[in-house]
């Protein structure tokens, strides 16, 4: 008998420790696994600088290796890319000085001066392709939401004050970090508020609205209280119903879409039109790496 419970004894213990180190492997694999996931995540959402640190069973360290080579080949892929638009954009600085150069010798001075600063503001176009495509890859974007739609608000105001427009612009004091450079945001704000005044009549009212959603996203809406758009309207790219390139609210749209937020747009006769840019909360910014202070010597 006494025998029976030895084994007995000493059968429950191997199970006990078989269910020990199985919980023990099985903590291993699965943290690895999350590890790994969360890592493709980070690349899913644009940082290329995650990487994956090769661990658990070799299936997951051949897998890990695998995820790095591609976030790798994407960050060269994408810098060559980046090179070849700047590239081309300088390229164009050649015949933009040509125009340049054609206009000053036009007789007309005041049309001179209206098509001198026209290349002007196209040089200005270009360096600013440029610059964008030279911008570093890892460079975390983040602008003030609310602040720069105050900022573009105040600058359009004279244009719409000469157009006998009343305008609103509400925005919250507190800085509203989105995770977009600031010249995208501008130029999308600017998309939205130069829609509004090219394409409404003379003395149509528009506000600008700027507020944090219940979900924690920042919202950017410019509504204005004009006739609406034609009903053959589609919001793609290169369409549009005021005789324009219809580029104005696609730019709106990618700027806001390659954030990972949304567009929206509603109009119709009666209240006018109202596009609305939803962006998600900018994630934190990686603390800075400060070095160590020096030893004391002696």
């Amino acid at each position: 008998m006494t025998s029976w419970l030895v084994l007995a004894g000493i059968g429950v213990g191997l199970v006990l420790i078989g269910l020990l180190l199985a919980d023990r492997l099985g903590a291993r694999l699965v943290g690895a696994t999350r590890r790994l996931a969360r890592t493709a995540d980070r690349l899913a959402a644009g940082d290329l600088t995650a990487r994956a640190t090769p661990e658990g069973p070799p299936e997951l360290r051949l897998v890990a290796g695998q995820l790095n080579h591609l976030a790798t080949r994407i960050d060269e892929l994408l810098t060559a890319e980046r090179e070849n638009a700047a590239d081309l954009a300088h390229r164009l600085r050649t015949p933009v000085a040509a125009l340049r150069l054609d206009a000053e010798t036009l007789r007309d001075t005041e049309e001179a001066n209206r098509i001198a600063a026209d290349v002007a503001a196209l040089e200005r176009s270009v360096d600013d392709v440029i610059r964008k495509a030279r911008r570093p890859l890892r460079d975390a974007p983040y602008a003030d939401l609310a602040g720069v739609a105050r900022e573009r608000a105040e600058f359009w105001l004279p244009l719409a004050e000469d157009q006998g427009r009343t305008t609103e612009t509400s925005a919250q004091d507190e800085p509203s970090p989105v995770p977009v450079p600031e010249d995208d945001l501008t130029a999308a704000i600017d998309a939205l508020i130069g829609n509004v005044l090219d394409h409404t009549p003379q003395g149509t009212p528009f506000r600008i609205t700027v507020r944090t959603t219940p979900e924690g996203n920042a919202e950017l809406t410019v509504a204005d209280e004009g006739p609406g758009l034609p009903p053959t309207y589609a919001a793609e790219r290169g369409t549009s119903g005021g005789g324009s390139t219809g580029l104005g609210l696609d730019i709106a749209r990618r700027t806001a879409e390659d954030a990972g937020g949304t567009f929206a747009i509603a109009s119709d006769a009666t209240r006018g039109t109202r596009v609305t840019l939803t962006f998600p909360k900018a994630p934190p910014r990686p603390a800075e790496t400060r070095p160590a202070p020096p030893e004391p010597t002696g």
